[in-house]
């Protein structure tokens, strides 16, 4: 089993090196800008939403000074499962996410 985590910004190219600087991290995916964190089955788990959260935190006034506000912010969590795929949530984090109007994507699909 594989957990791929992934902070989403939807926001022109131009804006993606001041991200880097701003959020103190540098994107690693393909498409847009995106910051992405993998956790193998024998990792520790990870709290991807508190890692996220920390990283934007105090930050909301330089993102819109570019024109990017927490609509613009997807967390994905995609999920590979053999058997069955079950994901839970604390309440707490869910509630910190929905007050950020920050969208939560999950997505699960079989191992081959």
């Amino acid at each position: 089993m594989r957990y791929y985590y992934t902070l989403r910004i939807h926001t022109p190219k131009k804006n993606h090196f001041y991200l880097n600087g701003l959020l103190g991290v540098t994107a690693n995916a393909k498409n847009g800008w995106a910051y992405e964190i993998v956790e193998e089955e024998k990792d520790t788990s990870i709290n991807f939403i508190d890692v996220f959260l920390k990283i934007l935190e105090g930050k909301e006034k330089d993102l819109e000074s570019i024109g990017i506000d927490n609509s613009d912010i997807e967390f994905w969590m995609v999920y590979e499962y053999d058997d069955q795929c079950n994901i839970e949530f604390s309440p707490k984090d869910l509630i910190r996410v929905g007050e950020k109007d920050i969208s939560l994507c999950i997505s699960c699909y079989e191992s081959n």
